[in-house]
């Protein structure tokens, strides 16, 4: 049985501000924030009735929005439970907050992840929320043909170039650029990669029109897409029921890099960032918390913050006996 990504079923306690903690003024912002996605929501529906990529329907219900009038922090951040166990159907993940990392770094670690998921060191999934140094990715279809630049001008600009097992074509990474790997195994989320990727795009357009910004996932070039200006994109492989690699949503990064190639293999394509669709300097860590915030509900997770010694000890421990 295939899960059904962002359930509503869980019963909501007494929705009075008093009773949830929020003050007057708190209450009054929360609810007109609500009232006022119901109205986008509402309109969007009349012009786009629904996005169905392989079964799953993007349409964004009330019902959810609802719950918006019900959540004790209107700040942006994020609640993470203290301790992190699977019930009433949602998967329980670690959420790793981490700093710059070079990406040969981040790519042994995740593969170090999946290494003890399949080997049942790790019970539960694993999501790394990080940003890179400057890097050229080279996927499964290839890319480097689209490389429209030497690599001795990119040494020049200290961009590396790497071959790496993700699907997709080529793409850029770099400082500004929120990437975030979801190491999920899908066996025990009863998800299917195709919804798999599409609620990754799915979280990415959300995340982008908690600022405003009117983005959408697309079947035929995978990624969210802001008309025809590539916001954020999407790679991913799947080890023995795990995914990992994952999304790379550009906040406030340089987009020259991307002038240097053809994203993605497509050729005439114009690339964009928050910072550039809004004109202003944007907050990655609020960006982070938005986001962080689309992926528990899309995909229905129970969250809880994992440090990375914490990680790597996991990953080190003894294999559990058959």
């Amino acid at each position: 049985m295939t899960k059904q990504l962002r359930p509503e079923n869980r019963v909501l306690p007494d929705s009075s501000p008093e009773a949830l903690g929020i003050n007057h003024v708190g209450a009054a912002v929360h609810i007109a924030y609500a009232a006022a996605l119901i109205v986008s929501v509402r309109e969007q529906s009349s012009r786009r009735p629904g996005c169905q990529a392989g079964g799953l329907i993007h349409s964004f219900k009330e019902k959810e929005i609802r719950a918006l009038l019900l959540e004790r922090d209107i700040s942006g951040k994020q609640p993470m439970t203290e301790k992190c166990s699977s019930f009433q159907g949602r998967e329980c993940v670690r959420w790793l907050d981490l700093p710059l990392m070079d990406y040969s770094a981040a790519l042994t670690l995740q593969h170090k992840v999946v290494g003890a998921m399949i080997e049942k060191r790790l019970k539960h999934s694993v999501i790394l929320a990080l940003e890179h140094p400057s890097v050229y990715t080279l996927g499964r279809r290839g890319g480097r043909e689209n490389l429209m630049v030497s690599e001795a001008f990119l040494n020049q600009k200290n961009i590396r170039i790497m071959q790496v097992e993700r699907g997709g074509n080529i793409t850029y990474h770099g400082p500004g650029q929120l990437v975030v790997y979801p190491i999920v195994n899908l066996k025990q989320t009863r998800l299917k990669v195709v919804d798999f990727v599409a609620g990754l795009e799915e979280v990415m357009a959300r995340t982008a029109g908690d600022w405003g910004i009117d983005a959408a996932g697309d079947t035929t070039n995978r990624g969210v897409w802001v008309g025809s200006r590539k916001l954020g994109s999407i790679g991913i492989t799947v080890r023995r029921g795990i995914s990992f690699h994952g999304l790379a949503f550009n906040v406030d990064l340089d987009l020259e890099p991307f002038s240097w190639m053809n994203p993605c293999g497509l050729s005439g394509i114009a690339i964009t960032s928050l910072k550039n669709e809004l004109g202003r300097e944007i907050s990655m860590v609020r960006v982070k918390r938005h986001l962080h915030r689309h992926l528990v509900r899309v995909f229905d997770f129970n969250t809880k913050l994992m440090e990375l010694h914490e990680l790597k000890a996991a990953i080190h421990a003894p294999q559990p006996s058959e």
